[in-house]
């Protein structure tokens, strides 16, 4: 297995152009609540994709946006 090198985050570069301003893409969360008490528990597990890559050229990748998501929390009325 080759040895990892260093990388330098020094280097500053306008990329701007090569990159997508716009995307489109789908969202879904998926939950639950408990009733504790005067208040809610609940719990959220979910995510969001980007269907159209970051990059304008394939020659710099094919890269989507995305993240998963999860929300905990305690709603107490008031």
């Amino acid at each position: 297995m080759p040895a990892i090198g260093r990388e330098s985050f020094d280097h500053a570069e306008d990329i701007t152009a090569e990159i997508r301003r716009l995307n489109a893409g789908g969202q879904g969360c998926l939950g639950f609540g408990l009733t504790m008490g005067s208040g809610i528990f609940f719990l959220e597990g979910g995510g969001y994709y980007g269907f159209i890559p970051v990059q304008k050229d394939k020659a710099n990748g094919l890269n989507h946006t995305g993240a998963g998501t999860i929300t905990i929390g305690y709603l107490r009325e008031l």
